[in-house]
């Protein structure tokens, strides 16, 4: 484990005070569906109609921010969904139905979750008694919930959080909405008090989403972030679409139930090197592999649906993000490509100490988890 340095860390005010200094109010986006609240970004189409751009961001506020879904004009399809969600009414419908499931997290199987306060799964000691587990960190003793068949925690715990304090701006061309989530403990489940700021900016060539966790508690805690986003597949073509990777190495898992062995290999030449800048086609079997060794100067992934001629990159902003978790199963018309902070597993006994990516974060200091999307048209790159 390390402690954040100066690129990844911010010494700042608590958010309550700056969300405070100015007055909230629900965007003119905002609305509710069958009791499920989203708020919208959404801007015209301007300029040339031949190269792609970003149309409308929906955000879930009651759901951790997740980013619900995001369009775009692709040229000679019109306005096109990106991410692979149902309608707001089926999704409503699908998390009420959770909500009587103790621990469930319906809203991580479409649109983009944000994971918070780590990423992917956590093993440790489960406790048939009341379905928890516990894990060590640095001598202290998280009790989660073992939310993924009965023997691990996944996803981290703001599925159900609220946010706070949305506001809108425009700047330059350039819709942003933000919101507060003051996490506290997580519910009991974490060792400080964490705020969290999110804020998603909706642009015609790019779309950002920035999480900031500062804790405001008075000891140091883990923090990592991550994202789960359904990047769809428009033309529904799976033998067409295309993914590049730029990671040296992924780790190594247990086929029976995909923990990690602690062991990293080299992508280089195996069947999960997506070296190649135009892309690989995609496996015909499902995969759920971890990234890393990332090559951050560029994308660090890029998606192409051939059929749709759409090409998306992700660029991860932020420093702190070491992996990159690409998640497809078999024949589905969707690949999660998913940045994040740390490793699967991250306080595993498997990886002898390796640093997994689990930040140290100390008092009145801030994580910053930074994600980029950008549009191109597959035939016109080259990089």
């Amino acid at each position: 484990m390390r402690i954040l340095v100066s690129a990844a860390l911010i010494v700042c005010a608590p958010f309550a005070s700056l969300a405070q200094a100015q007055k909230p109010f629900l965007p003119a986006g905002t609305k509710e569906t069958d009791g499920l609240k989203s708020a919208t970004l959404r801007r015209a189409p301007t300029g040339s109609r031949d190269r792609p751009q970003f149309l409308s961001v929906t955000v879930l506020p009651d759901h951790g921010m997740d980013i619900f879904q995001i369009t775009a004009d692709l040229p000679g399809q019109g306005e096109t969904q990106l991410l692979a969600s149902p309608s707001l009414s089926e999704a409503a419908r699908k998390i009420n139905q959770a909500d009587a499931v103790p621990w469930s997290y319906a809203s991580y199987g479409f649109g983009a979750a944000i994971l918070l306060p780590w990423a992917s799964r956590i093993s440790g000691a489960v406790s048939p008694v009341d379905n928890t587990l516990l894990v060590d960190w640095r001598g202290r003793q998280l009790k989660l919930r073992a939310n993924s068949s009965g023997k691990y925690a996944v996803h981290g715990l703001i599925e159900q959080a609220h946010v706070e304090n949305l506001q809108t701006t425009t700047k330059a061309g350039t819709q942003s909405i933000t919101g507060i989530l003051h996490a506290g403990d997580f519910g009991g489940h974490w060792l400080s008090s964490t705020d969290v700021r999110f804020t998603i900016a909706l642009g015609k060539d790019s779309l950002d989403v920035k999480v900031e966790a500062m804790n405001v508690g008075t000891q140091s805690e883990p923090i990592a972030v991550g994202w789960h986003p359904y990047f769809a597949l428009p033309g529904h073509d799976r033998a067409r679409a295309r993914l590049y990777v730029a990671a040296q190495r992924y780790a190594e898992t247990i086929p029976s139930d995909g923990l990690t062995t602690g062991v990293l290999l080299e992508t280089k030449d195996s069947s999960f090197d997506f070296l190649n800048a135009q892309g690989s086609p995609l496996p015909y079997v499902s995969m759920n592999v971890n990234f890393s060794g990332l090559n951050r100067k560029g994308c660090v992934a890029r998606l192409i649906d051939a059929t749709s001629n759409y090409g998306l990159c992700i660029r991860a902003v932020s420093p702190a993000i070491h992996t990159v978790q690409v998640y497809s199963p078999k024949d589905a018309s969707f690949v999660a490509i998913e940045p994040q902070f740390n490793f699967p597993d991250p306080l595993g006994k498997e990886w002898g100490g390796m640093e997994t990516g689990l930040e140290t974060l100390a008092p009145s200091l801030t994580a910053v988890w930074h994600v980029r999307l950008e549009l191109f048209t597959p035939q016109r790159t080259s990089k």
